[in-house]
């Protein structure tokens, strides 16, 4: 549905920065309504381990082990929760190369937007082919220019 005013929902999107609390820094915001959004990454729960690597919480299964993605985060917008949130989960492990095009060739009625900061603070964003239409995305300023692949 919509707001209180009658308008479609505001929905920020956290830069995947960690140490940051949610709404610190957006890298932009959407405009929805009648769906539902999911955002899986490992800005904001990851640990060290003994050899000082970090690792976050998100487990891939093909490799066997934590992933190291903790700069990183894919949003997805889909008609459900429980479809948005998996799909986001399954999308941050397989990355962009890898997610884009099996989301845009098995879940056409889900979009997505890939984050990635950089150690010098570049912000690469990527994005499914009609993420930009459906969201009515609003990139903040200082946020590169989405790539679709």
């Amino acid at each position: 549905g919509h707001n209180a005013q009658g308008r479609l929902w505001r929905i920020g999107v956290d830069l995947p920065l960690p140490d940051t609390l949610p709404g610190d820094r957006l890298a932009g915001v959407l405009h929805l309504t009648d769906c539902a959004v999911a955002t899986s990454g490992g800005y904001r729960r990851r640990r060290t381990t003994a050899g000082h690597d970090a690792v976050i919480h998100i487990f891939d299964g093909r490799l066997g082990r934590p992933l190291t993605r903790e700069r990183m985060s894919v949003t997805v917008v889909a008609r459900d929760g429980l479809t948005a949130d998996g799909l986001a989960t399954a999308a941050f492990i397989l990355g962009p190369d890898e997610g884009i095009p099996w989301l845009t060739n098995h879940w056409s009625a889900a979009d997505a937007l890939f984050l990635e900061v950089t150690a010098d603070g570049t912000v690469n964003e990527w994005c499914t082919p009609n993420f930009a239409v459906r969201t009515r995305y609003e990139r903040l300023t200082g946020v590169s220019t989405p790539a679709t692949r």
